[in-house]
């Protein structure tokens, strides 16, 4: 899925869970009909999207057995007023009508959905799908795209099966774990603050020999942010099915995939098994979307969402994973990333820092955040693209490239280096799109370019 971007991705993978969104297993069935729609190497996403529609109404993918559901299972979560309107729907009416939705003419639905279906489809069936949900929801067009655009199946928060053994729970992280190394850099504090929670000192893990998740340090961008950290301790106490049990502590708190995620443990007491809650903040939903009960105090292996992004205790760092065999496992070591750019506050912090030119448009972005989210409600979001495209690479890098400003060029060259050895795969990959596909342009930058750099440019 090299040639696929990442909002491409997710609006494929969308429409394919809208449309499976019951039965048995939608998330993994979305996931191997996007997958499939998305190895169609031409006519872009109007022809991926069409290869979607034709799995979707003539080959959907089954629901089976796979190590995902072996690990979690979808935790309940209530549908918004358009989700469950289309849950009365039969498929091809549900594909009509988020279709028509997704900017297609009515005409144009009909013409996609009819190579299909094996029967005349005409544009009054697109309008009548169209209006079913209108009537259900009492929601106008703007209303409804807002709804769809901000649900997020590969988000899905997750929660373990209780039959499924500790040891089966393991095995299956190592195979699927993109860790991250959990090396936080927060002080010490106590909750003074009411709904404040607590956070872990960085060393406290290494003041004894057997260190359990009572010694995890906090980490991530956003874990001096008291206000989000509040929010979310606040939240989870608010739970009448799954609320903490004792004091709150924050295990981490950044930016992934573009929302604020806060991830929360309790303090249930030493015959109890502490139990994990993840917090998200996106552009129209925050809350509480999962609590996993660990199954034991010792450092285990947190999912972040469905992001396959792991945090990882701190003494763990011979981190090893291998694909399920009937033989033995061949087991490889994993790049787990330690102080690294783990998410947008980091790298906002590494651009105001090693690279002065940045701040004026950094603040004037800020800036325009502020307003939109004033102006039209939610909270203020600035992501990863944006501060390595609008601001590192347009206000800064390629300026300076043109008009040979030596100083400012080594400055971004540094930086460079940073970003392409340790950065998260989001930033990661913004940076191969945004700057190293551009800088193919400017040759002469490999005289002073680095090693990652230059490797990075001989594979593009």
């Amino acid at each position: 899925m090299r040639t696929v971007d990442r909002d491409h991705y997710a609006a494929l993978l969308r429409l394919a869970y809208l449309v499976l969104d019951d039965g048995d297993a939608p998330l993994p069935r979305a996931r191997r009909a996007a997958a499939e729609a998305a190895r169609v190497r031409h006519g872009g996403h109007k022809a991926r999207r069409a290869r979607l529609v034709e799995i979707l109404l003539t080959d959907p993918p089954a629901g089976r057995l796979r190590p995902l559901r072996l690990f979690f299972e979808p935790a309940s979560t209530s549908p918004g007023p358009v989700r469950a309107a289309l849950r009365e729907l039969p498929p091809h009416e549900r594909l009509a009508y988020l279709l028509r939705r997704g900017g297609l003419t009515a005409p144009e639905v009909a013409a996609e959905l009819g190579v299909h279906l094996g029967v005349r489809v005409g544009f009054r069936d697109v309008d009548r799908a169209t209006a079913t949900v209108d009537d259900r929801t009492g929601l106008d067009e703007a209303a409804q795209r807002a709804e769809i655009e901000a649900f997020e199946p590969d988000l899905v928060r997750l929660r373990p099966p209780p039959a499924v053994p500790p040891a089966w729970r393991a095995a299956v992280a190592a195979v699927l774990a993109v860790a991250l190394l959990a090396a936080g850099l927060a002080l010490t504090r106590s909750a003074g603050v009411p709904g404040e929670p607590a956070a872990i000192g960085p060393r406290a893990w290494q003041a004894t020999g057997t260190p359990t998740i009572d010694q995890w340090p906090a980490q991530g961008g956003l874990r001096h942010d008291a206000g989000l950290l509040r929010r979310a301790a606040d939240a989870w106490r608010a739970d009448l099915r799954h609320p903490p049990l004792g004091r709150v502590v924050v295990l981490y708190a950044g930016r992934v995939d573009g929302a604020s995620l806060v991830v929360l443990r309790d303090s249930s007491g030493p015959r109890d098994a502490p139990s994990v809650a993840q917090y998200f903040e996106r552009r129209l939903s925050r809350g509480v979307e999962s609590v996993r009960r660990l199954g034991t105090g010792e450092g285990q292996l947190i999912m972040l969402g469905m992001t396959w992004r792991y945090l990882v205790p701190p003494w763990l760092r011979d981190v090893r994973a291998a694909m399920p065999s009937e033989r033995s496992p061949d087991w490889i070591g994993v790049d787990g990333r330690v102080d690294g750019i783990d998410d947008v506050g980091d790298l906002r912090e590494l651009l105001w820092k090693e690279v002065p030119g940045s701040r004026t448009e950094i603040t004037a972005l800020e800036k325009r955040s502020a307003e939109h989210a004033a102006e039209y409600g939610g909270e203020p979001f600035i992501g990863e693209y944006q501060l390595i495209s609008e601001v590192f690479w347009w206000e800064v890098f390629e300026p300076a490239l043109r008009s040979d400003d030596r100083r400012v060029i080594d400055q971004c060259l540094g930086v460079m280096e940073i970003l392409l050895t340790r950065s998260s795969h989001l930033v990661h990959e913004a940076v191969l799109i945004r700057v190293v596909r551009h800088l193919k342009k400017f040759p002469e930058v490999r005289e002073h370019a680095g090693d990652a750099l230059i490797a990075a440019l001989d594979q593009e």
